[in-house]
């Protein structure tokens, strides 16, 4: 399927990614030492997401599981109950550091985080992928057409700008869909965003 990217959106991509890195830290310095003491394996992609996106439901299920397959043996109810009630505390303690973490931006970026053998891995590869998440295309066949018509106007504009030599905007709307060319005396281009010398925007 075609599609023609509009806007590389570069500011918030730049700002995504610096998001991510100080996720990445936060994970590695106080997430995954304290899944570790938990003894219930090594964390992955999946109890990560559910630490951020389902209250770590998941995670306090193995933990309650381990803390049964522990105590199991111990027959005196007063000291088993001893042992439950530091398991309480140890699972309120990592599901705070969580919560701590969790906010809107770290739970759509907690997504791109992969894991092998309890360790964060493919970073850059992520950071590719949020790069290109943050772009904006059009796929839709009409809408391509439309865009290419628009962009033999923005090139015939600035052809007439460079020829008058002064600023200059031109709108035009069709059913809804605005564009917008910019026009930058000093470059004779039109220049609405991030390079690109035309700009496709939903009104």
């Amino acid at each position: 399927m075609e599609r023609i990217l509009i806007r590389e959106n570069t500011i918030e991509a730049n700002k995504r990614i610096s998001d991510f890195e100080k996720l990445i830290s936060e994970i590695q310095s106080q997430v995954i030492p304290a899944f570790d003491s938990l003894s219930i394996g090594k964390l992955n992609a999946e109890l990560l997401n559910d630490c951020f996106t389902n209250d770590c439901i998941e995670v306090n299920k193995l933990i309650s599981a381990q803390a049964e397959k522990d105590t199991e043996t111990i027959t005196t109810p007063a000291i088993k109950n001893e042992m439950l009630k530091i398991v309480y505390l140890i699972k309120s303690s990592f599901n705070q550091i969580c919560n701590n973490l969790r906010t809107f931006e770290t739970v759509g970026l907690v997504k791109y985080i992969k894991f092998e053998s309890g360790a964060i891995v493919n970073i850059s590869e992520a950071k590719a992928a949020i790069v290109e998440d943050a772009k904006y295309y059009i796929e839709d066949a009409r809408l391509i057409a439309i865009h290419n018509e628009l962009k033999l106007c923005s090139e015939s504009h600035n052809r007439l700008l460079n020829m008058l030599g002064k600023n200059s905007k031109m709108i035009l709307r069709n059913n809804g869909l605005a564009f917008y060319f910019d026009y930058n005396k000093d470059t004779f281009r039109a220049e609405p965003s991030k390079g690109l010398n035309y700009e496709f925007a939903l009104t």
